[in-house]
C-alpha cells in the first residue's frame, strides 16, 4: 500500500514501529449503524454541546464574568471540555460533517484567552504561574495540545498550534528548572499531557516535547501487574491509568524503545481477563480494583470516560501487535458500555453504566448511576460528553487500517474506503446490516487489476465464519482471526462473509462470585437485557429466567435490531425477615422481551437487568 501524505487525525503514529496505520478520515465515508451514530454526533451532539455551558462558561470565565447559572459549576478542569469539543469538531470537519465557522469561533475564543506565554486557564489569573495545589495544570495543557494539533491538521492554520508551542515550552522550561509543581505530579496530576506532547512533537518536530513526554511518563509506576499501577490520583484511577498507558504506547510507537512496550501487553491482558465487566466497561467508583474478579453489577461502575480510554489503549496495542483480539475488545466495549451510555438521540449520557438498575432512588437526580444527563445540562464532572464527542467523531478512522500491500477491516458498517496500490487508486465498498445480521459484502473497484491483500476480522464471538472470495471455493474461518484474500483484484470482485449470530448463553467465571447462578445473553457483539417495560408486569428484582428458552422474536426492536424472548418467572416473596428456610415459589411466569443492552433507558425507564438468575 503506498504511503499517504495526510496522516490520520486521531491515530497519527508513524509506520516505523507499528504494523498498521489507520485509514485517514479524508479517505473514508461511513454509513450504516456506526456511520449513523457518527453523523448524529457530528451534527446534533456537537451542536448541542456548542450551545451548552461548555463554550459559554469558558467565555464567561475568560472575560472575568464568573460562573453562569447554577447547573454548571466551573471546576478546575472545565476548560478541557471546550478543548475536547474543538478536537471532536475538527475530526468532524475532516469528515465533512462540521462547519468551519463553528470551529473557528471556538478557536478564536480560546486564542483570546491565551496569555503571551501560551498559558490558558480561565479559572485563574492569566499571569499566575503553575499552582502546586492544582491537579490539572498538565491535564489542561494536554487537551489544548491535542485540539491544536487537530485544528492545524484540518485547517492548515498555525495560530492555535503556536499557543500550544508556547505553553509546552513554558511547562518544559519550568520542569527543567526544577519547579516544585512537578515534585508531586505522579501522585496528584491527571495524566494527559504525556500523550499530547508526543502528538505535539509529531506536528512540530521539536525534540524537547518528546523528551518531556518521556520524563513525565516515566514518573508513573507501570509494571506488568494491574495492582502495581501508580498513575495520578488514587493510583489506579481508571482514566488516569489508561491515559498513562496510551502515552507509553505512543512513546513506543514513536521511539521503538522496548521499555515503553514491555509492561503494556501483560497489563491489557490482565485487565481484559480479570477486570472487565460483561458490557466491556471497567472501574468501580472510577478505580480499577487492585484485586481481580471484583465486578459488582450495580452502583458506580464503568465510567464512560474509562470505556473511551480503554478503547484508545487497545487501539494502540493493535497497531503495535496486529492481533485481532484487541479489536474484539474494542468492538465489545464500543457496542455495549460506550454506546449504552448514550441516549438514542445522543443528546444525553450516563456517567456510570450499571448492569442492573432495580432501585434507582431519587428520580430527580441526574448524577446518580443509571441516570443520563441531557444537554444542555452537564454532569457536575462534565468530562463524559466531550469524550464521547471526540470518540465518535474519530470513529471512522477505526474502521480500517493499512499495512504494506494490504487493507485490513476491523469494524463493520456501510463504508466506502479509498486506498491505493502502487499508486493505483482502489475503492473498497463495504455493505452490511451489522450488528442486526452478520452478512458482510466487500466489493473492490480499480481502473486496472491490482494485487492486494484484503483482511477482515472474524470476531472471537463467532465460532466459524463462511468466507467466499470472487469465484474461489467458500471456506470456513475460525473466530478470533482474520479472513485473508491475497490475490489480484479486478473491478467488481467481491468478498462475502457470513457471521452466524445465534443467541449465546453466557456465564461468568466462578471467581466472579456476585454472578453465581446467573447468566447473560449475547447475540453477535450485543449484550441483551430485560427492561421493566418488557418484563410482562413481573417485578425485575424477583425475576428468574430459563436460559434454554431464548429465541429470536419475530419483531424488530430498537434500531431495527432483533428482539429476543425468554421464559421468565417472578418468585414469591414471603415473610418480613429478608431470609427464609424454604426455596421461593414461582408466582407468575410467562415470556419476557429482551432488547440490546445499549438501547435500554430510552422509554422513561431506569430499571433493567442484564444478568438473570437461572430458573431450573
Amino acid at each position: 500500500m503506498s504511503a499517504h501524505q495526510v496522516p490520520a487525525l486521531s491515530g497519527d503514529w508513524p509506520a516505523d514501529h507499528s504494523v498498521s496505520l489507520p485509514l485517514p478520515l479524508t479517505r473514508i465515508s461511513a454509513g450504516g449503524f456506526l456511520g449513523e451514530r457518527v453523523r448524529r454526533n457530528n451534527t446534533a451532539s456537537l451542536s448541542a454541546g456548542l450551545n451548552s455551558p461548555v463554550l459559554a462558561g469558558f467565555a464567561a470565565d475568560a472575560s472575568g464574568g464568573g460562573w453562569i447559572g447554577t447547573d454548571y459549576r466551573r471546576r478546575g478542569a472545565a476548560d478541557t471540555d471546550l478543548y475536547k469539543w474543538l478536537e471532536a469538531a475538527c475530526y468532524a470537519l475532516g469528515g465533512g460533517d462540521q462547519t468551519l465557522a463553528d470551529v473557528q469561533q471556538v478557536a478564536e475564543t480560546i486564542l483570546s484567552a491565551a496569555h503571551p506565554s501560551g498559558f490558558v486557564h480561565t479559572n485563574r489569573s492569566r499571569t499566575e504561574g503553575l499552582n502546586p495545589d492544582s491537579r490539572y495544570e498538565l491535564y489542561l495543557a494536554g487537551h489544548l495540545f491535542e485540539a491544536a494539533v487537530a485544528h492545524h491538521r484540518v485547517t492548515g492554520e498555525d495560530a492555535l498550534l503556536d499557543v500550544a508551542r508556547r505553553w509546552a515550552t513554558m511547562l518544559h522550561d519550568a520542569f527543567t528548572a526544577g519547579h516544585p509543581y512537578f515534585d508531586g505530579v505522579p501522585e496528584r496530576e491527571h495524566p494527559e499531557a504525556e500523550l499530547a506532547l508526543v502528538r505535539l512533537f509529531r506536528a512540530m518536530g521539536d525534540e524537547r516535547y518528546l523528551s518531556f513526554a518521556a520524563d513525565l511518563a516515566s514518573r508513573a509506576t507501570v509494571t506488568g501487574r494491574v495492582a502495581d499501577l501508580r498513575c495520578g490520583p488514587h493510583d489506579r484511577h481508571a482514566v488516569c491509568a489508561l491515559y498513562t498507558l496510551c502515552a507509553w504506547a505512543e512513546l513506543y510507537l514513536q521511539t521503538g524503545e522496548q521499555r515503553w512496550l514491555e509492561p503494556l501487553l501483560p497489563l491489557l491482558d490482565e485487565m481484559e481477563r480479570t477486570r472487565l465487566f460483561i458490557h466491556g466497561g471497567i472501574g468501580i467508583d472510577e478505580i480499577i480494583p487492585s484485586n481481580p474478579w471484583h465486578l459488582p453489577q450495580a452502583g458506580s461502575i464503568a465510567e464512560t470516560c474509562a470505556s473511551v480510554a480503554l478503547m484508545m489503549f487497545a487501539r494502540r496495542i493493535h497497531a503495535i501487535t496486529g492481533e485481532s483480539r484487541w479489536f474484539d475488545l474494542i468492538e465489545h466495549t464500543l457496542y455495549n458500555a460506550f454506546l449504552g451510555a448514550l441516549s438514542e438521540d445522543q443528546l444525553a449520557i450516563l456517567y456510570f453504566s450499571p448492569l442492573r438498575m432495580l432501585h434507582p432512588g431519587d428520580e430527580g437526580r441526574q448524577d446518580l448511576p443509571g441516570a443520563r444527563m441531557r444537554l444542555p445540562k452537564l454532569h457536575r464532572t462534565s468530562c463524559c460528553s466531550p469524550n464521547a464527542w471526540r470518540m465518535l467523531a474519530s470513529l471512522p478512522e477505526w474502521i480500517a487500517v493499512e499495512t504494506p500491500g494490504a487493507l485490513q477491516i476491523n469494524l463493520f458498517t456501510d463504508a466506502d474506503l479509498r486506498t491505493a496500490v502502487e499508486d493505483v487508486p482502489v475503492n473498497v465498498e463495504m455493505r452490511t446490516g451489522y450488528p442486526a445480521d452478520g452478512e458482510i459484502a466487500i466489493e473492490v473497484e480499480s481502473r486496472r487489476p491490482v494485487r492486494m491483500r484484503l483482511e477482515l476480522r472474524i470476531p472471537r464471538w463467532c465460532e466459524s465464519a463462511l468466507v467466499q472470495t470472487a469465484d474461489e471455493p467458500a471456506q470456513a474461518v475460525d473466530g478470533g482471526s482474520y479472513a485473508t484474500a491475497d490475490r489480484v483484484w479486478t473491478s467488481g470482485d467481491r468478498m462475502e462473509v457470513s457471521l452466524p449470530m445465534p443467541p449465546r448463553f453466557v456465564i461468568s467465571r466462578p471467581e466472579i462470585t456476585c454472578n453465581h447462578g446467573q447468566f447473560a445473553i449475547m447475540r453477535g457483539p450485543l449484550l441483551y437485557c430485560i427492561e421493566e417495560h418488557d418484563a410482562g408486569g413481573r417485578e425485575l428484582a424477583r425475576l428468574v429466567a430459563r436460559a434454554e428458552s431464548i429465541e429470536v422474536a419475530a419483531e424488530d426492536g430498537p434500531g431495527c435490531l432483533p428482539v429476543l424472548s425468554v421464559e421468565a418467572a417472578e418468585l414469591e416473596a414471603s415473610g418480613e425477615w429478608p431470609y427464609q428456610s424454604e426455596r421461593p415459589q414461582v408466582a407468575r411466569s410467562g415470556v419476557a422481551r429482551m432488547i440490546p443492552w445499549f438501547a435500554r433507558g430510552n422509554r422513561q425507564s431506569r430499571r433493567w437487568t442484564a444478568l438473570l438468575p437461572e430458573l431450573r
